[in-house]
């Protein structure tokens, strides 16, 4: 088994899926067309060797630190360069990771954890920007280094080690008719924060205007989600009213992953770290689920910054404080998720997609089947349900002034309408409107998301010129 020390490249194409479902014969001649007319070139001139194609990228492998740098940044601009030519057809982006270290080398193929940390840098990397690790940054030029911009000490899936990242600056033509078709995914901008007990925290911000800031709530990741039937159109609307600020729960997506602590009190905690960080005011904060209880406890302590709430699919009390014996329930699905939650058959995740968007299409299901495994651990989700079940912010209610949206599926088989009901009852400046839908987060399939989107909008203007 031979080893070596080299630079290894991921490129992954933005938007790849999006992009085949709508012209996949088309999508893939250009794209091996841009393999053999660019990347095949520039991997010649910069002597680096492809050593797998990915579908949707490809992976490479350098002699040398400097040299994959400058293929990198040769390789954005010359897409950007050749989409140009073309600015009738999609628009081509993609995002790169790399890393230098010790690989092993096995019949062509580059294997080990400098192959782990590379793909881990390339997930985390923005929309025509290359990501690297300081193994590979300490050794560039001067004029090198301008290029790129520390973004701290990273913590990646399944890498144990904390990984300092440097990202360049974007690579884009935004101009380009074919960004309509990738969405706001491309304008993400990932920043990292810590929160008040060090836990490391991934944030995400697109559009501009009133800020909307997403409370954390059950199984998220910044990226993923963008290529999801359930959150991406959300977030392009409210991207469209405003600027949507979000980040991944401690223990989920892009942030830590293995935090020492997963609490309610933690969780607001987080909220408090992002809107520090982002020097946030005047903003209307978005709970999904479990995310509408740490809204409420946050605006309940911070009524001086917080103008709004618009609450999807929430409650107020956890599973165990309901009354209604769902402690056997509670008990079963922390088992399950425990015993179940990475094996590689979704069927057990699959009873958590079932209760979630029952009335989704089947792709729908898997991309979300997915995302699931890939963001999280059992141990962690087993832990935030077990947090979510105890959650009780029923005395808080009756605190909160601020003018108040509710929003409820009607036929939620997550949580009952009750809950939505007793959020309504006991905020005094509330809305309640309910959702023609099965599903606890709403589909832009559902009959009821019309309605979603004209409240919404309504909301966000009434309060945009009360503020201004």
């Amino acid at each position: 088994m031979q080893t070596d020390n080299c630079s290894v490249l991921f490129a992954d194409l933005v938007g790849f899926s999006r992009l085949v479902e709508l012209r996949q014969n088309e999508v893939i001649e250009r794209q091996t067309r841009l393999m053999r007319e660019i990347t095949d070139p520039l991997l010649a001139k910069f002597d680096g060797r492809k050593v797998k194609t990915l579908g949707d990228g490809f992976m490479c492998q350098f002699q040398d630190k400097i040299s994959a740098v400058e293929f990198s940044m040769a390789f954005l601009e010359a897409v950007k360069d050749f989409c140009a030519l073309e600015p009738e057809r999609d628009v081509f982006v993609f995002r790169l990771g790399l890393h230098f270290g010790e690989v092993i080398i096995l019949e062509g193929d580059v294997l080990g954890n400098t192959v782990n940390i590379a793909s881990r840098l390339e997930g985390i990397s923005q929309p025509g920007s290359l990501t690297i690790s300081e193994e590979i940054f300490e050794d560039l030029s001067d004029c090198l280094k301008l290029h790129f911009k520390k973004i701290g000490r990273l913590v990646l899936k399944n890498i144990t080690q904390g990984v300092i990242g440097y990202s360049s600056q974007p690579i884009l033509d935004m101009d380009h008719l074919g960004f309509e078709v990738l969405g706001r995914q491309t304008q993400q901008q990932i920043k990292y924060c810590n929160s008040a007990d060090g836990t490391t925290i991934a944030v995400g911000k697109t559009g501009e205007g009133l800020p909307f800031l997403k409370a954390p709530n059950f199984v998220t990741h910044l990226d993923y989600d963008w290529g999801s039937e359930i959150w991406q159109p959300i977030y392009e609307e409210i991207s469209q009213l405003g600027m949507l600020v979000r980040f991944d729960q401690r223990g989920n997506g892009l942030s830590e992953r293995n935090p020492e602590n997963i609490s309610f009190s933690s969780m607001v905690e987080d909220i408090s770290a992002v809107v520090e960080n982002e020097k946030l005011e005047n903003f209307v904060l978005f709970g999904v689920s479990q995310g509408a209880a740490s809204a409420i406890k946050f605006a309940s302590d911070n009524p001086d910054i917080v103008s709004g709430l618009v609450l999807l699919g929430g409650f107020s009390r956890g599973l165990s404080r309901r009354g209604d014996g769902q402690e056997g329930k509670i008990m079963l699905e922390t088992q399950m998720i425990r015993s179940g939650w990475e094996n590689e058959n979704p069927a057990f995740r699959q009873y958590f997609t079932t209760t979630m968007i029952p009335e989704s299409s089947p792709k729908a299901k898997d991309n979300f089947d997915q995302m699931l495994r890939e963001s999280t651990s059992g141990e962690v989700v087993a832990k935030i349900s077990e947090v979510n079940a105890e959650i009780d912010v029923f005395d808080l209610l009756r605190k909160i002034n601020i003018p108040t949206l509710i929003f409820h599926c009607e036929e939620d088989a997550r949580v009952p309408l009750n809950e939505a009901s007793i959020l309504h009852e006991n905020i005094k400046n509330s809305e309640f409107v309910q959702l023609e839908s099965r599903n606890h987060i709403i589909l832009k399939t559902d009959p009821g998301w019309s309605t979603f989107v004209t409240k919404l909008q309504d909301f966000i203007k009434k309060l945009d010129v009360k503020l201004h």
